[in-house]
Order: C-alpha cells, then structure tokens, then sequence
C-alpha cells in the first residue's frame, strides 16, 4: 500500500500530533515492482490485462513497538495512455476488511467507465485481509463447525439470546487473543492510512492522493484525509458510515436508520405494480398492510417456525426470525434482489418457504468456503479501532434502546458481531485517529455521496460526515440501496463523479441525482 522517495517523510510527520503514536523520525517504504497477478479470482475476463506488485512497509509505523515489516500486495487496471495522464486513482471496497485484490475482479469493471481511461485503477489489501496479516482466529474445519454459526441469531430472537451472543463473543474475543499476538494492534485505519500515503508516494506522481471508498472505506478515506489533509487531490467517500461513532461509540446506532424504509420502498412499488406483475401486493391493498403483515411473519417465524423438507432441492431444515433476517438485511442492498425478496416474503406470509431456500442454496453454492483459515478482517480493525469497550450486555443496552428507535424490523442486524465482540476485544489499535472529524480543511474538498434510502450507510450520516470537512459537498443519489454505482444506475450521479476525478467540478450544492430507472422496475424485474 505504499511508497517510494521523495515526498514521504515530510508528509508524515505532520499528522502524528493527533494520533496516538509519535515519532521523531517515520520509516519509509521501498518501491513498488508490477508484474504479472496470480490471484484466486480469475482476471482473464477483465477488459484489460492487470498487473499486480508488492510493496514493503513498516508494521508498525511509529517504531516504537517493532522493527518488523510486512508486505502489503497492490492491483493495477493501466490507463490506456501510459503514463497515466491523470495519475491514479485508489479504490477501497469497504467492510471494513474487504480484500482489494480480490474485490477489484468485479468492482473495477463498474467503476473504470465512471473514472475514464486516462487514470491508473488501483487496490490494495489493507491489513487484516488476505495475505496482508490476516485476522485469523480459527480454521473452519469438523471440530469448529459450531464456530462458524457464532453470533448470526438476532438479538430479540428470543430472551435469551442476548446472553448467548455475549457468552459467544467472549469465546471469539478469547480465540483471537490467543491467535492474534502479533497482529492485534496493527490492523487499524491509522496504519492503513499511512500506508494509503506511502502507495501514493511510491506512485512517483504528483503526491497527491485520489481515492474513492466505499461503504466502509469511506470512514478509511475520512481517516487518511483528517490524518493528511494537504495530501488530498480528489476524494470520493460513497455510502458513508458515520466514523464518529466508529470510533467513538461502543455501538453504531445510526447505521440501520433507513433500513425500514428500503423495505417501505418495496411494499410500495409492489402495490404500485399490481397483483399480476407483483403477487405479494395480493396479501394487502396498501404499503400499512404489509407492513402488518410483516410484522405478523416476524411474530410467527420466532415463536411458529416454517418447516421444510424438499425432495426436488434435497434439503430440509427450519426457516426461523433469525435465518430470514439475515437473509432479507443483505437483499436490501442491491435493488436487482427486491425482486426476489418480493418472491420470497410472498411465499413467507403464506408460511412456504420454498423460495427463500430456492435463493439460498443458490447463494451458498456459490459462496460456501472450503476448509481452512476464516479471515475475520471487520473483527480485527473495526473492534481495534472502537475506544469504548464494556464490561457486561447490560452496559450497552441503552443503545439497543436507541437502534430500536431507529428501526422497526432491523434494530439488531450486527449487534452480536460488532457491539458484544468488540466490547471484549482483547487489542487496541497500536495507532488511531484522535481527531474528531470536525473543522477538517483539506487542500482541495472531498465529494460524499449519499443514497438517499441506503440500509447501512443512510444519508444522515453522508450529512454528518461531510458537515466536518470544509469546502466539502454532498452528492444525494436518489435511489435504494447501498454505494452509488451498484445501485439504481444514474447518468446524473456518473456525470458528476467524472467531472470531479476528470475536472476536479464539484456539484452544487443540494444536487439531489435521480436514477434512470424507478424503484419498481427492480420490484417486478423489469430491469
């Protein structure tokens, strides 16, 4: 993730005053050297032939804990003019702790023709993902089997689910102390955002970063910018988490503030489509009466669950409030699931639950993982990075007050595997940012941009966030789901991102983009 000569050690020294570490003098990286990728996802079907390089870095920034170093692996799409015109761009898929190798296989070829061809695309894996000093606790072998289903029930799924979640994270947060020794405290954002710096110095270009995070790497990119804000050309930040309460507060309870109305946005296309084009506009006449239809399959699946057992798919087992939540909370994310998540429920409020294991077979066949190492990369940089730790369940039930406030079905999504577990993380970032993300005047201003009904990034926390960086502008794209560009596709919102990378043209301010298509397009899988 790093970088070469000249600009690097002045860049960093100014920053360490408000971070934990200090130092008089930083290391620096070596170089980066391109060669072929030999990566697990193939990238022959990629438009262009990326190349892919190394580039050694300090594993511990300040000195001060070890002398040791690691090397974190980079991913190349080249301009078509080389050198790259307009020098490059760097990506980040969120999590956070999504590998960037990996990732770059089925994000870049959304976001090059958004960027233009007259940049370098570039990913990297940050600490904790993939090869670069992974979080791995545990292998997923026979014995551990049970440890692979750890902290998926949903908090009100019954009464004493909450102590099982606790008592599951403990026996997690013990695993990792014993398996983490030596990478605990050095996944955090503020090492990666020294390694952000240290690619762009060893880019040889103008020393200036151009970013575009998603998702989680959006409270990355606000990390790197607070931390090096003379350093920021052109930062996009999209789908934004409100990194306030990442770091600061022991459970994010703004996140799933518009998680209901994503669901909302379905029932409501539904009966604007009709019975015929929707069947599960035929179990009410208005968007209120599928919402207490929902509620009463939410009352069912925990005290009544589905039963199922298929001769055609050769399957069997129970659907309960858990396993369909789950299921439904990542469909909400993509609006070309809303199709299958109207299928499914339809099917739900009649008590058959052939469609949601139709979807689900389908999904885990495709991503079941194979015996081995479980890379737990969220676990380690978000519970490293949270200063706020507890003692007990009890100490964080005033937010799960607050969550239910928010939220009607989706309060308790992540409880159990962000708040319990890092509330007994067993390590602390050896380095985090001590900033508070307000006041930050970067060299030139960052683009946020927020969907307008997102289930996990909502646009209150796009606003938030970009209310503590001067100069900054918020970018609403008008659509469902989570991160501009997966989406409801918008010429308006493209344009804009293309004349700020391209141009360095923010939008107005208020620019509100509307997508090309209406939601119930993607309802009814008209698309």
């Amino acid at each position: 993730m790093m970088h070469s000569i000249t600009t690097w050690a002045s860049a960093l020294l100014l920053p360490l005053a408000a971070t934990t570490a200090a130092a008089a003098a930083l290391p620096r990286a070596d170089g980066i050297v391109w060669g072929e990728c030999h990566i697990e996802e193939d990238t022959s079907s990629l438009p262009v032939p990326v190349q892919c390089g190394k580039l050694t870095v300090p594993l511990d920034w300040s000195g001060k804990t070890t002398d040791k170093t690691i090397d974190i692996e980079l991913i190349k799409w080249p301009a078509a003019t080389q050198p790259a015109p307009k020098g490059s761009i760097l990506l980040n898929f969120g999590g956070p702790g999504g590998d960037g190798l990996n990732n770059f296989v089925s994000y870049a070829p959304l976001q090059a023709p958004i960027i233009g061809d007259e940049h370098d695309i570039i990913s990297w894996d940050p600490r904790g993902t993939r090869n670069a000093i992974p979080v791995i606790c545990y292998n997923n072998t026979a014995t551990n089997a049970e440890l692979t289903t750890y902290l998926s029930d949903w908090y009100n799924a019954s009464d004493t689910t909450p102590s099982h979640l606790w008592t599951e994270a403990t026996v997690l947060s013990e695993l990792c102390q014993n398996a983490l020794q030596e990478v605990g405290p050095y996944v955090g954002m503020a090492s990666v955002a020294r390694d952000i710096i240290a690619i762009v110095d060893a880019l040889g270009e103008d020393g200036l970063l151009r970013y575009w995070g998603i998702s989680g790497g959006t409270s990355m990119g606000a990390t790197v910018a607070a931390m090096f804000p003379d350093r920021v050309d052109k930062v996009i930040l999209d789908g934004v988490m409100n990194a306030h309460q990442y770091y600061n507060s022991p459970v994010e309870t703004e996140f799933i503030s518009s998680a209901d109305d994503v669901l909302r946005g379905i029932f409501n296309a539904c009966i604007e489509a009709g019975v015929e084009k929707c069947p599960l506009a035929s179990h009410a006449k208005t968007c209120g009466g599928l919402e207490e239809k929902m509620d009463q399959l939410v009352y069912e699946l925990k005290y009544n669950p589905i039963p199922f057992a298929s001769a055609a798919l050769g399957s069997g087992g129970i659907v309960d409030y858990s396993i369909l939540f789950n299921w439904l909370f990542s469909k909400l994310y993509v609006p070309k699931s809303y199709a299958t998540v109207a299928k499914v429920l339809e099917g739900l409020f009649r008590r058959d639950a052939t469609a949601l294991v139709e979807a689900a077979l389908i999904e885990a066949g495709a991503s079941t993982p194979a015996a081995g190492p479980i890379i737990r990369a969220v676990w380690g940089i978000r519970c490293g990075d949270k200063r706020p730790r507890a003692d007990s369940k009890e100490e964080l039930e005033p937010y799960v007050d607050q969550l239910e406030a928010n939220s009607r079905w989706f309060a308790h999504f992540g409880l159990a595997s962000n708040a319990y577990l890092c509330a007994q993380w067993p390590f602390e970032a050896v380095e985090r940012y001590e900033g508070d993300f307000t006041g930050v005047k970067t060299k030139n201003p960052v683009l946020f941009i927020g969907n307008t009904y997102d289930p996990v990034t909502p646009l209150v926390s796009a606003r938030n966030m970009s209310s503590g960086f001067e100069g900054s502008v918020l970018l609403q794209h008008d659509s469902y789901g989570h991160v501009s560009f997966t989406t409801q596709k918008s010429n308006c919102t493209e344009a804009a991102i293309s004349a700020y990378l391209n141009e360095g043209k923010l939008p107005a301010e208020g620019t509100v983009c509307k997508p090309n298509l209406p939601i119930v397009n993607y309802v009814t899988g008209e698309i």
